[in-house]
């Protein structure tokens, strides 16, 4: 595999676009912010929560989510989906 595929199945792994109601898959966390540190660390979020998503954000290679409440929640596939 290379390089540029490796690059190309992670950013498949994210939603890059859409909005509306998404699930929590596995726990998680919200942030207030992008770029997902411990310190802009707000919930642990838990499998089964659902959230309204208002915006779709790239952060360098990786997509973040933003919800209604304005916090920040990965876009990773494998801890959301879409409802």
């Amino acid at each position: 595999m290379t390089k540029a595929s490796k690059a190309k199945n992670k950013t498949s792994s994210y939603y890059k676009s859409g909005t509306g109601l998404f699930r929590i898959k596995k726990p998680c966390g919200a942030y207030e912010g992008v770029k997902f540190s411990s310190s802009k660390k707000i919930h642990k979020l838990k499998k089964g929560e659902v959230f309204t998503i208002v915006d779709v954000v790239r952060y360098g290679s990786v997509y973040r989510l933003k919800t209604k409440s304005g916090l920040f929640i990965t876009a990773n596939k494998e801890y959301v989906e879409k409802v």
